[in-house]
């Protein structure tokens, strides 16, 4: 994967969370993905992903935007490291962070995120 493709895929996660897709969101990941939110245990696998992200656009977020930063591409696994501006659901502002996602290969062929993690770059209490 190449930085357009990482685009391409946080580009269009991004859209499906604009129009309260959870399904469509989750599709990027694996059936064994694990989710690595603050503040929470792991959302584990595809439908718990899935579950999640509806929790999200259930509370009103409705924009993410993602920036990667650095790709290390090793051909059947790729790390991104980048950072996020999203709006928060119920009125709570914009939170901006940063992440890392692994992709994996999959035995089709295709590119899944197996691991997603972010964390806020904003202090406790502002």
């Amino acid at each position: 994967m190449d930085m357009d493709e990482i685009e391409t895929v946080d580009r269009e996660f991004a859209r499906c969370i604009a129009a309260g897709d959870a399904e469509g969101a989750a599709a990027f990941y694996a059936e064994d993905a694990m989710f690595l939110v603050p503040q929470a245990e792991p959302f584990e696998g595809r439908l718990g992903v899935k579950r999640f992200v509806q929790f999200l656009i259930d509370s009103g977020m409705r924009s993410v935007r993602f920036e990667p930063l650095q790709i290390k591409d090793s051909g059947d696994l790729v790390v991104e490291y980048g950072r996020y501006e999203m709006q928060l659901p119920n009125d709570l502002g914009v939170d901006i962070g940063k992440y890392i996602v692994i992709h994996e290969r999959q035995a089709d062929g295709t590119m899944k995120i197996v691991c997603d993690i972010f964390n806020t770059s904003k202090r406790a209490g502002s």
